[in-house]
């Protein structure tokens, strides 16, 4: 009885790896809206479970795509209405990936962006990429600094906003959405 439920999640695995490795493409929005439309192809199966395992497992790894799937909203571009990266994003998002293996050496992991205005600093630096760590359990805790305090509060207050508000976050990564309390 006990080996039945990890067979389960090993098939599962196994099925949602098969998945991912028929879906790929150097672009990221092509491959995030492959994604899209397979996880809309499992609803309609009625395969919620699966289609929460692969979007799960398809941004486990990349930074990117978990940003295009999950928090999409913000890297549109309000002149084009279209989703625009640069090669500076997909940097970043290389630095990030780094976040998913723990450093040997006490801060060893401190870094500083420096970038033109309207870059994206922020929103990369301090809502998508500790977003995905965050909900992928590549880090715990992160560390951000703002020129003012308004600045600090308005970054907080739209991490916070995505946390209550995005209905994929929420399905997908309930632990990371559900309030934490201390025992007294």
């Amino acid at each position: 009885p006990a080996a039945g439920p990890r067979l389960g999640r090993a098939r599962r695995r196994s099925r949602s790896r098969r998945e991912r490795a028929a879906m790929t493409s150097a672009d990221p929005i092509d491959l995030a809206g492959r994604l899209v439309e397979k996880v809309a192809e499992l609803h309609a199966a009625g395969k919620a479970d699966a289609a929460h395992a692969l979007r799960v497992e398809m941004t486990r790894d990349d930074p990117v795509l978990f940003a295009l799937v999950y928090l999409r909203r913000h890297l549109v571009d309000p002149a084009t209405e279209r989703v625009t990266l640069s090669d500076v994003h997909l940097a970043w998002a290389e630095t990030a990936k780094t976040w998913t293996t723990p450093q040997r050496e006490p801060f060893a992991d401190r870094r500083a962006e420096v970038a033109p205005r309207e870059m994206g600093k922020s929103t990369w630096w301090f809502l998508l990429l500790p977003m995905w760590a965050a909900a992928h359990g590549h880090a715990r805790f992160a560390a951000a600094f703002a020129d003012t305090d308004t600045q600090a509060q308005t970054h907080l207050a739209t991490f916070k906003a995505e946390l209550d508000g995005n209905r994929l976050i929420r399905e997908d990564f309930p632990l990371l959405v559900e309030p934490k309390t201390r025992g007294r």
